[in-house]
């Protein structure tokens, strides 16, 4: 039966919360958003109709608060609930009651959901249907007998190593571990379910044999209340790194073109299936895993819109947020499973704060710019926007970028181009990582598995800076410097002298340049010149030169070794983004009169000071301990994962503040070691 539907409540955040604000305006639908505190200026608030506060309480639980989520539906006169993805999406708690509350939840039905965001029983559903899946094990909690350490380690020895730690009721990545072999077990125990608790109030594991590098491709299905289930092919998502999706295609290189007969037929027919078993409603995804084998298990059932849903919407010229939205209502599909035709290639990477040169650190603090081109077959979502501060309480997505070509040659063309085009400072992101990913030649011939990130992490993440483009990066951090100066900036540096015009600005510059985290301590002299500066700097015992010519408050060019060079840059405090020629360099810069100041002990000391704000899960020493260089010492939760905090080097525990469950905040001294 049909219901109308006028003011959807969307009850999540970002660009995903945008994404449904813009579907509400082509379908005449009233959009009323909600927000905590720490996302009051986020654009999402702005572009809705209305825009609700959902209290003071800790950021990251006040999208959870679901008493509060129902009171803004009513206060906004909502006829329905859209939960987005993550936060309260796959929790049949909060859609049972929006239908008490005689709201429409956009998403499948309370039991179906339980069913399927329940990893272990959707695995035993899909097994009786015939759906192949692979080997495993539930567990509980540490006192229910069941996950006893003896149990455990029997369980694990049955299943054979290497083997999944999963979150029975997880999602996005969280609550997994990786165990090789039988001393790992019950730490990684420990840490997938203090992860599983504080992601989904949920601490139940399950353990599944580990495939080692197979693929992981889904399927996007829809299923209407009348039965009619339609699936929208396959998206590949191998391209991970903690078990969370960096980089998303379609069609899948494993499976060829669409409309070839093959392994793409089963595995639809797969998908169809689990979806009818599970009698489902809305929109899904079917994920499996493809050995290298051709054979192919089902890994779980996402009871949500995926965050890679735009790949499918490029390729069939379709909107996903309408489907879900006419089901909701009651409407049945519009289209049949023969109408559906791929057209080209569709690509989104994901473009994250963290520091992938820092072990993946999450970045924070105040967005300087977030700039995307436009054009035809570019797409940018996104949540923030310059001025936007990215707090430690969410996720650390900002944007997904996306491209759309005829085939998957010219989308790896749009999205190398997309890539250098983008303009991102304020905070450490992924940027120059996604780059190296899609140039890369195993990923442009299709040839990579979910074991991508490890097999390559040492040419991803340890970019060596050629000798051109560190002294480029040196020069015209020089000339960026003396710009700004002679333009009444205050000097990121401290020159010896600064009389633009008559003397030359000189000074000692040094920088720590986070691509290959080399430090480089170089003179430098910057003359004015007639439409510009000429820079000549020292370094290594040689001398460089080249002619800085602003262009704008943020655009100049280089030209230096018979090259003229576009720049882009944005400066903050003692850092300054700076893009060459499409190149993205973070660049920190050091007065040199405080090196003098520091000692080795000091610098260490550093490197166990909070990287960000977040929560203490475990401390796993004591005062006193002796530890060894690597040892972990405690676990910082922020962003919704664990960071292990680690010892720089042997010596004696003498100081440990914190305890578990502690909240700190970024550059806390989290622990102090003597040096043996």
């Amino acid at each position: 039966m049909a219901r109308r539907l006028e003011t959807l409540l969307i009850a999540n955040r970002g660009e995903i919360a945008r994404r449904i604000i813009r579907t509400c305006r082509a379908m005449g639908i009233r959009p009323v958003a909600v927000y905590s505190d720490a996302d009051r200026d986020l654009p999402h608030v702005r572009e809705a109709d209305q825009a609700f506060r959902l209290g003071a309480g800790p950021a990251d639980e006040s999208y959870l608060n679901m008493e509060r989520l129902l009171k803004a539906a009513r206060d906004g006169g909502a006829d329905a609930v859209h939960p987005g993805y993550g936060f309260l999406a796959e929790n049949p708690a909060f859609s049972a009651a929006c239908t008490q509350a005689g709201l429409i939840f956009v998403g499948p039905p309370p039991g179906v959901m339980e069913a399927m965001g329940d990893k272990a029983r959707a695995k035993r559903l899909m097994e009786s249907a015939g759906v192949p899946v692979l080997p495993g094990v539930e567990l509980f909690g540490d006192d229910d007998g069941r996950s006893h350490p003896a149990n455990l380690a029997s369980e694990a020895e049955r299943i054979g190593y290497p083997l999944l730690l999963k979150a029975q009721a997880g999602g996005g990545g969280r609550g997994i571990r990786l165990v090789r072999k039988p001393e790992e077990l019950p730490e990684a125990f420990a840490s997938a379910r203090r992860e599983a608790l504080g992601s989904f109030a949920d601490g139940r594991i399950m353990l599944e044999k580990y495939l080692e590098n197979p693929r992981h491709v889904e399927f996007q299905i829809f299923r209407d209340e009348q039965g009619h289930t339609l699936h929208l092919f396959e998206r590949e998502c191998s391209i991970q790194r903690r078990h969370q999706k960096l980089v998303e295609e379609s069609p899948s290189p494993a499976l060829g073109l669409p409309g070839k007969p093959g392994r793409r037929e089963e595995m639809s027919e797969a998908a169809l299936l689990a979806a009818r078993t599970a009698d489902y409603v809305g929109a899904g995804t079917v994920e499996f895993l493809l050995d290298q084998g051709g054979r192919f298990y089902f890994l779980e059932m996402n009871t949500r819109l995926q965050v890679e849903h735009p790949v499918t919407e490029e390729l069939l010229g379709l909107d996903l947020v309408r489907l879900q939205l006419e089901i909701a209502q009651g409407l049945p599909l519009a289209i049949r499973q023969e109408e559906l035709v791929p057209q080209g290639h569709a690509i989104e990477c994901r473009l994250n704060a963290e520091d992938p040169f820092r072990g993946f650190l999450p970045g924070t603090g105040t967005l300087l710019a977030l700039e995307t081109p436009a054009g035809p077959n570019l797409r940018t979502d996104a949540g923030y926007e310059a001025g936007n501060l990215v707090g430690s309480h969410y996720d650390s997505l900002l944007a997904k970028l996306i491209v759309h070509g005829e085939n998957r040659s010219e989308a790896l063309r749009l999205m190398g181009d997309l890539l250098r085009a983008t303009r991102v400072a304020g905070v450490c992101t992924n940027l120059s990582y996604l780059a190296a990913i899609v140039g890369s030649a195993d990923f442009s011939r299709g040839e990579y598995h979910t074991g991508f990130i490890g097999l390559h992490e040492a040419e991803l993440t340890g970019e060596v800076l050629d000798e051109g483009l560190r002294n480029q990066a040196l020069l015209a951090l020089a000339g960026l410097t003396a710009h700004g100066m002679m333009a009444g900036q205050p000097p990121l540096l401290r020159p010896e002298t600064a009389i633009p015009g008559v003397e030359p600005l000189t000074g000692r510059l040094q920088c720590r340049i986070r691509l290959g985290d080399e430090t480089i301590l170089a003179d430098w002299r910057v003359y004015p010149r007639q439409g510009g500066l000429l820079v000549r700097a020292e370094w290594d015992g040689r001398e460089r030169e080249a002619v800085f010519i602003g262009q704008g408050a943020c655009a100049a060019t280089l030209e230096t070794g018979g090259l003229v060079l576009p720049l882009w840059w944005k400066m903050a405090g003692d850092e300054c983004w700076l893009d060459i020629d499409g190149r993205h360099l973070h660049l920190r810069i050091e007065d040199p009169a405080n090196e003098a100041e520091r000692t080795g002990d000091d610098e260490a000391a550093q490197k166990l000071r909070a990287p960000l704000p977040g929560r203490i899960t475990k401390v796993a020493a004591e005062v006193d301990d002796r530890v060894s260089k690597g040892q972990v010492l405690l676990v910082l939760e922020a962003m919704k994962m664990e960071h292990s905090i680690t010892a720089p080097f042997a010596g004696r525990l003498v100081s440990l503040p914190f305890r578990e469950g502690a909240q700190v905040e970024r550059d806390d001294q989290l622990a102090e070691i003597e040096a043996e």
